[in-house]
């Protein structure tokens, strides 16, 4: 299988897994006597755990080496998490811009977590996600775009990882995530520092909201109410992260040779193959057809 068409393949099987999930085992769940909270853990783990099992057994030994699971150093994990923190502001304009367009369902999702013991939120929103996202994302569907140049497989991989929330406001911010998320895998040469930066993201997100939400008043979900402060906020931070990011480049300043049986660099020459296959564009069909049937049903 040619490593792009098995990149868009396993992402579409991602999405096959979420929607049977969603049509078919939640229901199920739903009827059981246990935590709705618990069952829906359950249910990540099987939707996130089904591509990377199959393309683990059908990689035949190679997986991890396709996946770039790799150590990743202390000074890494530090100033990863670091940049990761004071990305935020970032990723919060981004998001309040998308809110102007499609509506807020993040902030009533984690009020909604937020009624639950903090570790059953911090599993669920930061700890599976982190993981198995980025070991499909950036290992599995990254890691299989060695043969296209790093600009199109970053940009390409960001686009099939903010279309899989299937959720226009999270869409634009999760694509830009997605594309740093692959430059750090890039220049570490290790998954292990978009799962780092991931969890980072989302466990911080998830600790202020569920302070927030047990001390304090839902926040408004009106776009405008909040875009002025969180424009001045990420003013306020971008020296910060500029500093941060010129440390993190400084620590991996050349990007390591992946060389394994099925991949070369992203550098190598003569190598540029297709994005745009079957899967991949089945794949965004099914994911705009739910991002945009919200607007639809209004």
């Amino acid at each position: 299988m040619i490593p792009s068409f098995k990149a868009s393949f396993y992402a579409l099987l991602f999405i096959a897994a979420m929607l049977i999930s969603n049509l078919f085992l939640a229901p199920i769940f739903l009827s059981l006597p246990i935590n709705p909270f618990l069952l829906s853990i359950i249910s990540e783990v099987i939707v996130y755990g089904v591509p990377v099992v199959i393309f683990i057994i059908a990689s035949k030994g190679s997986a991890f080496a396709e996946m770039s699971v790799r150590p990743l150093g202390f000074a890494n994990i530090a100033v990863t998490a670091a940049m990761s923190f004071f990305m935020q502001p970032i990723l919060m304009l981004i998001s309040a811009v998308s809110a102007f367009i499609f509506p807020n369902t993040t902030t009533a999702a984690l009020e909604t977590y937020s009624q639950q013991p903090f570790w059953i939120m911090a599993l669920s929103v930061a700890v599976i996600p982190a993981i198995f996202e980025e070991l499909i994302f950036r290992g599995i569907v990254f890691g299989n775009y060695r043969n296209v140049p790093l600009k199109k497989a970053a940009a390409a991989t960001g686009l099939l990882f903010g279309l899989a929330h299937m959720n226009g406001q999270q869409f634009l911010y999760a694509f830009f995530m997605g594309i740093i998320f692959c430059l750090m895998v890039y220049k570490t040469g290790s998954v292990f520092s978009s799962i780092v930066s991931h969890f980072t993201i989302n466990f911080s997100q998830s600790a202020a909201a569920y302070i927030i939400f047990k001390t304090a008043p839902a926040p408004s979900a009106d776009a405008s109410s909040g875009i002025f402060s969180v424009l001045y906020l990420t003013v306020l931070t971008l020296p910060i992260l500029a500093v941060l990011v010129y440390v993190f480049m400084r620590i991996n300043k050349k990007a390591p040779s992946v060389e394994t049986e099925r991949a070369v660099d992203y550098t190598v020459s003569g190598h540029n193959e297709n994005v745009i296959n079957f899967p991949f564009v089945l794949y965004a069909c099914l994911c705009v057809f739910f991002i945009l049937m919200p607007l639809f049903s209004k």
